[in-house]
């Protein structure tokens, strides 16, 4: 049976007209100049009941604004892409101030200045929006969390943002009554320092009210500052290996997450000289900060919002439960002083000891064990480039390197890891055993092996025991 035919109206064109006009007068008067493209300012007209979705996508176009401003932006709130006011009240300006203000401390930024401008705006006697010409207010407010250094993730909540209009903070100027109309103009500036705050500030924090279902569903991590990541758990590990063992490399792909590309990707990322970059070999002592969740999870260097741009050491070490110190020391002969006042002045807990697996170890591997061992450091060995290495050859070189180990001025007994059960059966026995570890930086074998003891690795040592001792101070450069 043939369905009947709907047939729609069509709408009569002046009262097509009439619903247009009644739509758009609303937002016809013009307050600032249009919206660019570039540069570091953005409008916004309001923000309510953003999902988490969404307050991805405003973190970008906000990381992009700083990064346009050069740190930092100008956010003009209640105000059209075109321009016109979008006659909010102040009750929509400060939720929407909120939200960016939250965005922008999860971005290392803070609230340089808040302004409310009323007066501009006002209805006339048939109810209609009219401009009036020089009459505009400008008051500038406190911001929610001000620059953010007296106050915890903790504090972020409705009592705290309660308290802020009913302790009398407001001027007297501001009218917060429903139908003045109301913009506001916010300046963020990014502070590139972990002293920001104790925690970051997480977009689901923001979001919590509008996707419960998302959050309920994201692990929850124990509360950690970076004061307690960069001391308590905190473990340094110094770098050693011969000139061609590939430790800028693995220091790299294990700060990064990401693998080598057989060329030198991974080393020239944390390489700071000309000269480091053109020869490929280290020159000077360096500290690169490798970040873990608490959960065990490596937290790579790529900054996620930022795409062509690495995370800071600050950035790292906020979202870090459990920081490890890698140094990296140089590996010729030519500059064995730099690594042995590396190793001597560097408070290292463990030592990772590379060995090339397609050559035999040479003397100064040999020369690398001794110092590690003669200043009580715990040796762990890696293993390189086992990607394309012939099984003779890798046999050979893990032979001489267990003459090495059980040599009499060395004394460690190999302990070849391979499983997750190796690492918890070593752990705590590494005064006589000395583990060792196979890993390609290219292929990625081994290397998740690697991260996980790092992890497990306990701290050795105390240094908060060593407050009653008299004053020291190293001096590590001089320019």
């Amino acid at each position: 049976m043939k369905k009947p035919t709907t047939i729609i109206k069509p709408m009569d064109k002046e009262e097509k007209l009439k619903k247009f006009q009644e739509a758009s007068a609303k937002r016809l008067i013009s307050v600032v100049d249009p919206e660019k493209e570039d540069g570091n300012m953005e409008y916004k007209r309001q923000l309510h009941n953003c999902s988490g979705e969404r307050l991805e996508k405003l973190k970008t176009q906000m990381s992009y604004r700083l990064d346009e401003g050069r740190g930092s932006c100008v956010y003009r709130i209640g105000v059209e892409d075109d321009g016109c006011h979008s006659l909010l009240d102040y009750k929509a300006c400060k939720e929407t101030a909120k939200t960016l203000e939250l965005l922008a401390r999860s971005l290392n930024a803070v609230v340089l200045e808040l302004k409310m401008i009323q007066g501009e705006v006002k209805k006339n006697d048939d109810g209609k929006p009219v401009k009036l010409d020089g009459t505009a207010e400008e008051v500038v407010v406190p911001s929610m969390f001000g620059n953010g250094k007296d106050l915890s993730q903790n504090d972020f909540d409705d009592e705290h943002e309660e308290k802020v209009e009913t302790d009398g903070n407001l001027p007297k100027e501001l009218k917060i009554d429903s139908g003045v109309y109301t913009r506001a103009e916010m300046t963020f500036q990014r502070i590139e320092t972990h002293l920001l705050d104790p925690s970051p500030v997480s977009l689901s924090k923001i979001g919590k009210e509008n996707a419960k279902a998302d959050i309920a569903s994201k692990p929850k991590e124990p509360a950690n500052s970076v004061a307690d990541a960069l001391s308590k758990r905190n473990i340094r590990v110094a770098v050693v290996g011969n000139v061609d063992a590939g430790k800028s490399t693995m220091i790299g792909t294990l700060t990064s997450s990401l693998l080598d590309d057989g060329r030198g990707s991974s080393r020239t990322s944390i390489m700071k000289h000309r000269h480091e970059i053109e020869s490929g070999r280290t020159s000077t002592s360096s500290t690169h900060l490798m970040g873990f969740r608490s959960t065990g999870e490596a937290i790579g260097a790529k900054d996620n919002v930022r795409v062509n741009r690495r995370k800071t050491e600050d950035e790292v070490a906020k979202e870090s439960y459990r920081v490890i110190s890698l140094m990296d020391l140089a590996g010729h002969e030519k500059y064995l002083k730099t690594t042995i006042h590396g190793v001597a002045s560097g408070m290292a807990d463990y030592a990772l000891i590379l060995v090339n697996s397609r050559h035999n170890p040479t003397h100064m591997t040999h020369h690398h064990l001794n110092l590690c061992v003669s200043f009580g450091i715990q040796v762990i060995i890696v293993f390189t480039k086992i990607d394309g290495c012939p099984d003779h050859a890798f046999k050979t070189s893990k032979s001489e390197v267990t003459k090495l180990l059980k040599a009499p001025d060395i004394g460690k007994m190999p302990f070849e890891i391979k499983s997750e059960q190796d690492i918890e059966k070593v752990m705590g026995k590494m005064n006589t055993l000395a583990p060792m570890i196979t890993t390609s930086c290219v292929t990625g074998q081994g290397i998740d092996l690697l991260q996980k003891m790092l992890f497990a690795l306990p701290k050795r040592r105390k240094h908060e025991k060593k407050v009653e001792r008299p004053f020291e101070f190293l001096v590590e450069d001089i320019f």
